[in-house]
């Protein structure tokens, strides 16, 4: 997610903890994702200290409001978490509401450009920050669904791939009632809200100050909306190699694509690099061959597409929006000129870059699931942590063909350009970090387990130009990939 530029928090181990059963459909074994972030500060954080009514907790009964906390940790999260742009003794409650709705505006647009499903987005799994967090059944799109639904548990499909931007208003609309009082309070003296505030306040005074307060809930969703789609829009560009912005672009490009991808149930993410491969003069009577064998790239990223259900020809129907495609990439010749010798591969380069070869798909999750519960399924051989790293590689690799590393017919014994070490950990064993790991927050240097028995943990570096303080974690991506230390 951190790779595709989706505000995300960051994983920094996953722990296993084999002696430990947790109950699913069946029995399994545990782990422990550890993950950091610069807060975790969530909308149902505030929801908590001013709750709507009827709302239950776990463990029975109402949570009373507490108004002077809610001001604390509003005054916290916008000077110290959002660092709000805000005079001290000034109004900051409005302020924080219309940032953390820009902000997680942004993130599900991510969301939805790259195929990402959440599955649980009540108010207590969104962040303040607008950072993905709490990922639970999540997963990324295969086949082309804008209705699917990846949480087993979601009967109604209220959390489904195309109602996750509407889930993000909602939990907002959470935010503004907690928050309404607060704004309304602000709205009537011109100040922030002092220690006490709401003590020895009529309650017709609470209310109206909370009724002003929620009548910004209007302007609070037209903002998501505009920077949802100006950063949907932008991203989705961005997938399409376009460099340019044309109002008509969702009419005439974006929506027209996914309704075809959704029709002919082709897989969002190969398509996408499928496209790539695209130039306007397959369209030309002269280039025939080359338009079918194309068709057919955009077919085989997936064995559900259906090339005799259509009421159009698949070639017709693809034929009429990749001649608005080609039109609109043509319309950019100029935005290339720095490419005299061939533009249109510099644009193919340039929108390879945009789309990932690799998608962590959910199948392959549930596979690595078989295989750390051999005594669930018989047959199964035993895996060493080597195997399990290269059986997860080489499926990821039978199902894409690009150039380089994961492209089909290349070596197995090639390396990938990243850093992964598992190693086990024994009582108080300690790691000591690099300095310069791009993780946050900043001046993390280890890491501890305290666990009473030996455990698994797992590390990605990325970016690292060194090894030489951790060499003896790391699989690099030299002499020792796929060393098992």
């Amino acid at each position: 997610m951190h790779a595709l530029g989706v505000p995300t928090t960051r994983s920094l181990a996953l722990t296993h903890l084999p002696t430990l059963p947790v109950l699913r459909e069946r029995v399994e074994k545990a782990a422990i994702v550890t993950r950091v972030a610069p807060s975790f500060i969530r909308i149902g954080s505030f929801q908590a200290l001013n709750p709507p009514e009827q709302m239950f907790f776990l463990g029975g009964g109402q949570q009373s409001a507490d108004l002077d906390a809610l001001r604390i940790l509003g005054e916290y999260t916008a000077k110290h978490v959002l660092r709000l742009d805000v005079e001290e003794g000034k109004p900051w409650a409005k302020a924080l509401l219309m940032e953390c709705a820009r902000r997680n505006a942004l993130m599900v647009a991510g969301w939805q450009v790259y195929g990402f499903m959440h599955g649980v987005i009540n108010t207590d799994n969104v962040s303040i920050m607008g950072l993905t967090i709490d990922y639970g059944p999540f997963a990324f799109m295969d086949v082309y669904d804008s209705a699917h639904i990846c949480n087993h548990s979601d009967d109604t499909g209220r959390y489904s791939f195309k109602l996750q931007p509407t889930m993000i208003i909602f939990a907002l609309r959470a935010l503004l009632s907690a928050l309404a009082p607060v704004i309304g309070a602000e709205n009537s003296t011109g100040a922030a809200v002092a220690a006490a505030w709401h003590k020895d306040i009529a309650e017709e005074d609470l209310s109206a100050w909370t009724k002003d307060g929620l009548s910004i809930q209007q302007e609070m969703e037209s903002y998501i909306m505009t920077e949802f789609l100006n950063e949907y829009n932008k991203l989705m560009r961005k997938r399409l190699g376009l460099r340019t912005e044309r109002d008509n672009d969702f009419k005439e490009i974006i929506e027209p694509f996914l309704g075809i991808l959704e029709q002919r149930e082709l897989d969002y993410s190969a398509a996408f690099r499928a496209l790539s491969r695209f130039t306007p003069q397959l369209l030309q009577s002269a280039y025939s061959l080359q338009f079918e064998m194309f068709l057919q790239s955009l077919d085989a990223t997936s064995q559900c597409a259906k090339p005799d259900e259509s009421t159009e020809a698949p070639a017709e129907l693809w034929r009429r929006w990749l001649q608005k495609f080609a039109d609109r990439i043509e319309e950019e010749a100029d935005e290339w000129k720095e490419h005299d010798v061939d533009w249109l591969k510099a644009r193919e380069k340039y929108m390879l870059s945009a789309n990932p070869r690799f998608v962590l798909r959910q199948w392959n999750r549930w596979l690595l699931i078989e295989f750390l519960n051999p005594e669930l399924n018989e047959g199964l051989p035993p895996l060493t942590t080597s195997k399990i790293y290269h059986a997860i590689k080489n499926s990821v690799i039978i199902n894409f063909g690009d150039a380089g590393w994961g492209a089909v017919g290349v070596s197995l014994n090639s390396k990938p350009q990243s850093k992964l070490g598992i190693l086990p950990l024994t009582l108080n064993s300690k790691i000591l970090f690099p300095y310069h790991l791009p993780l946050y927050p900043q001046g993390w240097k280890g890491a501890y387990s305290n666990s009473k028995s030996s455990c698994y943990a797992a590390y990605e570096f990325g970016g690292i130009s060194s090894h030489t303080k951790c060499s003896s974690l790391l699989w690099d991506n030299k002499e020792n990939a796929g060393r098992r230390y």
